[in-house]
């Protein structure tokens, strides 16, 4: 809560984003903001289980307490997002590695349970689910930094050889993860696009 004050209240942020916008782009965040936190709906469905079943049999109410707080930190980071000015998917990482973590906190009390079968599933759910985020997210990212750094590296290359006429290739990300995701690039011929 502090942080999230602090940075609604940064002078930067009272002129750029309080002072220039109205409640219709709230709203209008808030509603992507739950359409991207749609995405994690497993997490969030296994996360209701495990708590009730948690509540159920009357499990440790410290490490209860510790998931629940980990998964308001869950919302909290993500529903933070109502104030940025757009919401690509990458965003919601924090959020997503919190709900794994309130997952992981509840299945860890509840696997010396008679519900070991079940939580072995939703163990394994929740690898299922993180493995397109980790494996394929993770790879084109760095697929996309290595080109990216490769560009810039022969813009100076060039630069220092005093060649002033550059052509780059475009680097393509392979998924929406990528931070170079859905920018464009610059159009020589078209002055509208500067």
């Amino acid at each position: 809560v502090v942080s999230f004050l602090i940075m609604a209240f940064a002078p930067a942020e009272l002129s750029n984003k309080f002072g220039s916008h109205g409640l219709e782009f709230y709203m209008n965040n808030f509603v992507k903001a739950l359409e991207l936190f749609r995405m994690f709906w497993p997490l969030a469905l296994i996360y209701v289980i495990l708590l009730v079943t948690a509540l159920y049999e009357s499990r440790n109410k410290d490490k209860i307490i510790l998931s629940v707080l980990i998964f308001v930190a869950a919302l909290c980071s993500h529903f933070i997002l109502i104030l940025a000015s757009y919401q690509p998917e990458r965003c919601g990482f924090c959020g997503c590695i919190l709900l794994i973590a309130a997952d992981a906190v509840l299945a860890d009390e509840l696997l010396a349970t008679r519900h070991q079968l079940k939580i072995l599933i939703c163990v394994c759910s929740l690898m299922l689910i993180t493995f397109y985020y980790g494996v394929i997210g993770s790879t084109d990212v760095y697929q996309t930094y290595k080109e990216t750094t490769a560009n810039i590296n022969y813009i100076y290359e060039c630069k220092e050889k005093g060649i002033t006429d550059i052509e780059l290739p475009m680097v393509i990300p392979q998924t929406k993860y990528s931070s170079v995701y859905d920018l464009k690039y610059l159009d020589c011929e078209d002055v509208n696009s500067w």
